[in-house]
């Protein structure tokens, strides 16, 4: 039965402060969580939204919209309150967040039995959910359609829902100015827990501030993001008009940055007249001086015309300057130059597999728009193969930056820090639903240790989540790894059908194909031992030699370093692993075999040291 099958109380109404309550109940307060009646409220919530907007395969748009949110709140007599049509929004938005979380918990069960695994359920909750506008659900069932999880697998659909998705983030990074800044990586805890020199601790304003000026610094070094943060008074508190004094200073001694600053301050008459053509002779001098923000400007001038007549060919010719310089934002207006996105660019000069290159140039250079341009590109098949599976690729890279998966998942791991595990994997249970490779890892590293649930499914949903992260090509093996093990002690996790050997070893190939050291380990293990694959220890010799070439340090280079000596002293005394035999009896056979080579070594040295002494002794 689903939970939505249950009757519940009809009266219930969902603002902002109410929901923010009832996700402290849930888990964002420990003091004060109580789990089952938060969960009780959320199925309430939900019935509710249910029955207001219909079916869940009627996806409410424009009037009917609007309808069932003011049925929504006229049946709650809310029409007398100020400001209606906010409220109206506010109640169904909230209730839609209610819904995605009620979703995610029927995804993952981590509310069992409360809320029981329904993937059924699941995609009727974040369809109304979507309904609702929420951007979450969104997220949500385009990686469902994506990956045909609980739907049937729509490439066309999830693209559709992950466009949308992806131009609501962009348009709010536009409008709050965040797009310059690079998102911050969300911790792995499984990289944390293997790797000592893994940076371990959260990001703090201090860390994130230094972090975004070495970003800002690449293109002139530490002088340029210093100069750049002098000529706009960072660090003191200065009046507008002595710091363009100060501009102006600068601008006159030499100082390219300054020229830039003041050159823009022309261009928009920022305290100063407007004034096109004075500004293009400051950028010309900047460019002179080897800057290719001054290149780059000379090319937008004059793409627009602002102080010399359009000339687009010219533009280009400067744009090509700045990317050879290695800046990004010229290979993105390249992209768009060589895509005709803008008038006046000749027939002849508008390549389609060229913008295609450029856009990948941007991309390269963390263009924050780049990755969106190359999803449209690859999806409608513009200068290269048409390939939907690429672009919902690059979608997700949009999605992953933009969102706020790593901030969530920050937060989880901070909670899991606080030993709030229940906090912590409701968390990333939430961000993986939306399709965050980075939280399926840390959820199912938290599964497999035990922590925040206990259910006997617990390394089933881990396993899920792991090969979930592995469609999404993920560029860590670790969820590849960590999966084969567990298939390989499916009886002792309790994993529906039993270990499987083969499957184990094409999930250790596929990792050990993108460089990790342990699979490689593991697969030569495999070989070796004969699991799932005739025994060949030439082939595991080879693959243990590859993890030590390959290891990044001596404390990863020691496991496969070892193994393989042993295995090299296996077959040189004649030694072999039996195929097929359980892990425990191979510990006992590797621990008999050992104990044979030690007594071999033993007898050598006593038989050494025997005639050494015999020969000491005819010498006196």
């Amino acid at each position: 039965m689903s939970p939505h099958d249950d009757q519940a109380d009809a009266d219930l109404t969902l603002s902002a402060t109410s929901y923010l309550a009832l996700e402290n109940s849930l888990f964002f307060d420990k003091g004060k969580r109580d789990i089952e009646s938060s969960v009780q409220e959320l199925l309430a919530v939900f019935r509710e939204l249910d029955e207001y907007l219909g079916p869940g395969d009627v996806w409410l748009q424009g009037y009917q919209r609007d309808d069932a949110v003011s049925e929504l709140v006229r049946g709650h007599g809310w029409m007398e309150v100020a400001r209606a049509e906010d409220v109206l929004d506010d109640v169904l938005l909230r209730s839609g967040m209610a819904a995605f979380l009620l979703a995610s918990l029927a995804s993952n069960g981590f509310a069992s039995p409360m809320v029981p695994r329904d993937d059924s359920f699941a995609v009727h909750a974040l369809r109304q959910a979507l309904s609702a506008s929420d951007l979450g659900a969104q997220m949500a069932l385009s990686d469902r359609y994506l990956h045909g999880r609980g739907v049937v697998q729509n490439c066309t659909e999830g693209m559709r829902l992950a466009r949308g998705a992806a131009e609501i983030l962009l348009q709010e990074a536009e409008a709050d100015g965040s797009t310059g800044k690079q998102p911050l990586e969300a911790p792995l805890l499984r990289h944390r827990l293997r790797d000592g020199s893994y940076p371990w601790r959260l990001w703090d304003p201090a860390t994130i501030a230094a972090h975004y000026d070495e970003a800002a610094g690449e293109s002139g070094g530490i002088l340029g993001a210093l100069g750049a943060m002098g000529l706009r008074g960072a660090g003191g508190n200065r009046g507008a008009l002595e710091e363009l004094q100060d501009v102006q200073a600068r601008a006159a001694g030499g100082d390219p940055y300054a020229m830039l600053e003041l050159a823009d301050r022309l261009v928009h008459g920022d305290m100063l007249p407007q004034n096109h053509a004075q500004a293009l002779v400051l950028y010309q001098a900047a460019a002179d001086l080897g800057d290719p923000g001054g290149v780059m400007a000379l090319g937008y001038m004059h793409l627009h015309g602002f102080g010399t007549p359009v000339n687009v060919s010219a533009a280009i010719d400067y744009y090509e300057g700045a990317a050879t310089m290695g800046y990004a934002d010229a290979c993105y207006y390249l992209g768009s130059l060589y895509g005709g996105l803008y008038e006046g660019v000749a027939s002849e000069r508008i390549n389609l597999t060229l913008s295609e290159e450029k856009y990948q140039c941007a991309y390269a250079g963390n263009h924050y728009k780049a990755p969106y341009m190359l999803a449209l590109i690859h999806e409608a098949g513009l200068g290269v193969p048409q390939n939907c599976t690429k672009a919902a690729r690059y979608m997700r890279v949009v999605l992953a930056e933009r969102s706020d998966w790593s901030a969530n998942i920050q937060a989880a791991v901070k909670a899991h820090d606080e030993g709030d595990d229940w906090k912590a994997l409701v968390m990333l249970g939430a961000a993986a639903e939306q399709g965050s490779a980075v939280a399926m890892h840390n959820a199912a590293f938290l599964l497999q240790h035990g922590r925040g649930y206990n259910g006997s499914d617990a390394a089933a949903v881990a396993l899920e989540l792991l090969l979930r992260a592995a469609a999404i090509e993920h560029q860590y093996g670790d969820g590849l790894v960590d999966a084969a093990n567990l298939l390989l002690d499916a009886d002792r996790y309790g994993i529906p059908g039993g270990p499987n050997h083969s499957r184990a070893l094409s999930l250790y190939e596929e990792a050990a194909e993108r460089h990790d050291v342990e699979a490689m380990t593991s697969l030569a293990w495999m070989h070796a031992a004969g699991m799932g694959t005739p025994a060949n220890s030439t082939r595991a010799l080879q693959l243990y030699w590859n993890a030590v070439e390959r290891a990044p340090d001596a404390a990863h280079a020691a496991a496969p370093f070892l193994a393989y000596c042993w295995l090299h002293a296996l077959v040189v005394v004649g030694l072999r692993l039996q195929e097929g035999v359980p892990g425990d009896e191979r510990v006992r056979q590797d621990v008999a075999n050992i104990c044979i080579l030690l007594g071999a070594l033993w007898l050598v040295l006593w038989l050494r040291q025997t005639r050494s002494a015999r020969a000491n002794a005819r010498r006196q």
